[in-house]
């Protein structure tokens, strides 16, 4: 299920929660993450003999140790290069130190410099990035640095202690060096840097490790979540065996104007894939004829347009006696520059759950949209003009910007990009890391709009129905470029939808 999101020094308040005022020493959370390392090494490498830890002084040093001894008592051939002068370890990572050459570990370095742990990255099969963890600010220096260079060049596969070397943890920032790991096991929880680019990437698979801290009572932090597909699952909109199309979620789609009339064909059919039973399309009335030969499954209704080829306001009666009709509204893909409809359309429409993305969100202000029924889906510097912003403002901190846009706007927003985050007017940040490049291709984003659509019109709420949408749009993409890789279409993702549904379908009854 969801799992929470804590910055660094979060981290280090819920440890010494666990020391102070749990009594659990801080030995044993050490022996408790070498242990959980140790069996998520063993049960992804199980073949694996010829293991070398590559310590730094420090806690995550200290994990890394314990891992070699847990390793050598259980056969492997698991050996460790103090990157640090053994003077430097102090602590329980010194303890730990002595206990690992009490137990027959060999241990090396740092004596030999540079060439010592290339000779001993080529001997092993794998290795353990126990040098820096997610306590790191800025780019990594002297010997810390020379180690992740040279286990860069060695080519084994990485398995990192709590976070890849090189990576600063509460902004997944790579300021140097950093080490690009196949494994990262996150001790307790998961931290920021973990789900932010480009640390997302150089973490590689990411396992959560139970290290023993206890939950009852521990200190309360702001609500930040991954979610997964599990959490879809459980509140993905459940069929009656006598349902008919009409009671399954009919959509108003609003989109389309002169020259975009792909954006409007994505959405509409990207929500019938999602399994929305009745779409309607409102678009300019000159598309009407093109879009017919399109789109078979589609209700198309012409709306009056002006000279430019976008909706006019003399439009606003029928699109408004179209959104009654509607369980909800996607509004935006394709629609160009028709802001004085949009203007008019969202002050005097329904209260329908609504998404509003691409020139939707031209008139997004306040003063127009709803809370409780609207949501905006803007990429970076979308929600920078809405924000008054920089777009590098946005890039550079999404976190503050997904956290400061709900009490602006008075809604919740999705914020694009990898990951995709939601921030709720609840104060919550919700995280979906599915997706990946070659997804950033013309069309993708009108494919979310109508998977949004979709399940807002089945009864999910608004965000709920963002964050489920975001992460099921992500999971098609993956599925999509498994197949094809660079140069699939948003097509091609808008096609893999009901395989990607069927997986979440399939997850929640647990086959």
């Amino acid at each position: 299920m969801a799992q929470p999101i804590l910055t660094a020094k979060e981290m280090q308040q819920l440890d010494r929660w666990a020391i102070e005022e749990r009594g659990i020493p801080s030995l044993t959370l050490m022996e408790n993450a070498g242990l959980a390392i140790t069996d998520a090494l063993l049960s992804h490498y199980p073949r694996v003999r010829r293991v070398l830890s590559v310590v730094g002084k420090g806690n995550n040093g200290g994990d890394g140790l314990v891992v070699g001894r847990l390793l050598r008592a259980r056969g492997r051939e698991a050996k460790v290069f103090l990157v640090s002068p053994e003077e430097d370890i102090s602590g329980d990572a010194k303890v730990n130190l002595r206990r690992a050459r009490d137990a027959g570990v060999p241990v090396l370095g740092p004596g030999g410099g540079a060439g010592a742990l290339a000779t001993a990255l080529q001997e092993a099969e794998l290795v353990v990035d126990a040098l820096f963890g997610t306590g790191l600010k800025g780019a990594p220096r002297g010997a810390i640095r020379e180690a992740i260079l040279a286990i860069c060049d060695a080519a084994r596969p990485v398995l990192a202690v709590d976070g890849p070397s090189g990576v600063e943890g509460d902004t997944g920032r790579a300021p140097g060096e950093a080490v690009q790991a196949d494994h990262t096991v996150a001790l307790a929880q998961l931290k920021v840097g973990h789900l932010l680019q480009p640390g997302r990437s150089l973490a590689g698979e990411i396992l959560v490790a139970d290290i023993g801290i206890p939950k009852q009572g521990a200190p309360c932090f702001p609500a930040r979540r991954r979610i997964g597909p599990l959490d879809v699952g459980a509140r993905w909109p459940a069929r009656a065996p006598d349902c008919h199309k009409g009671k399954v979620g009919r959509l108003l789609v609003v989109a389309g104007s002169r020259g975009m009339l792909g954006a409007a064909c994505l959405s509409a059919e990207s929500a019938l894939r999602t399994g929305a039973g009745y779409v309607v399309l409102a678009a300019p009335e000159e598309l009407i004829d093109p879009l017919a030969a399109k789109l078979l499954e589609v209700v198309l209704k012409p709306l009056p347009q002006t000279d430019a080829g976008v909706l006019a306001p003399r439009a606003l009666p029928a699109a408004v006696e179209l959104a009654e009709r509607a369980d909800a509204i996607a509004l935006g893909p394709g629609l160009g520059a028709a802001e004085r409809f949009l203007e008019l359309f969202l002050a005097e429409r329904p209260d329908r759950p609504c998404v509003l993305d691409a020139d939707g969100l031209r008139a997004a202000r306040p003063g127009l949209l709803r809370p409780e029924c609207d949501v905006v889906t803007p990429h970076a510097g979308e929600l920078a003009r809405l924000l008054g912003l920089e777009r590098a403002a946005v890039e550079d901190d999404p976190l503050a910007a997904a956290s400061r846009a709900p009490g602006e706007l008075g809604i919740s927003v999705l914020l694009k990009g990898s990951p995709t985050i939601v921030g709720t007017t609840a104060g919550e940040l919700i995280f979906s890391d599915t997706g990946n490049p070659c997804m950033a291709t013309a069309g993708s984003g009108d494919v979310l709009t109508g998977v949004i659509g979709a399940l807002a019109a089945a009864g999910v709420g608004v965000t709920e129905a963002a964050w489920m949408g975001a992460w099921l749009h992500g999971h098609a993409g993956d599925r999509a470029a498994e197949r094809l890789g660079i140069g699939m279409l948003a097509r091609d993702l808008r096609d893999e939808l009901p395989f990607a549904i069927r997986e979440i379908d399939e997850s929640r009854r647990g086959r």
